[in-house]
């Protein structure tokens, strides 16, 4: 790599850091937004309401995906360990 070469490489870098940190940003504003609406607001509580309610359903019917999720990881660790 010449010096342009390692200049272009370094402005790329930058460039892309800051498009990122723009649509963070960007992001973060919607989100801020979104959250602080009233009508948000005035579901919130009973959303969590139900959510407790159906916790112990739900967490019944999801335990198979967990178990799922927990095998996957384990032999994917395993086959780093000694791929």
């Amino acid at each position: 790599m010449n010096g342009d070469d390692v200049e272009a490489a370094r402005i790329r870098a930058a460039v892309a850091g800051h498009v990122r940190q723009r649509a963070w940003a960007g992001a973060e504003a919607v989100v801020t937004a979104v959250l602080g609406d009233p009508e948000i607001q005035r579901l919130r509580a009973p959303i969590e309401q139900e959510e407790t309610r159906a916790g112990p359903e739900r967490r019944d019917e999801s335990q198979v995906f967990q178990n799922r999720h927990a095998y996957a990881i384990r032999t994917v660790s395993v086959r780093c360990s000694y791929g």
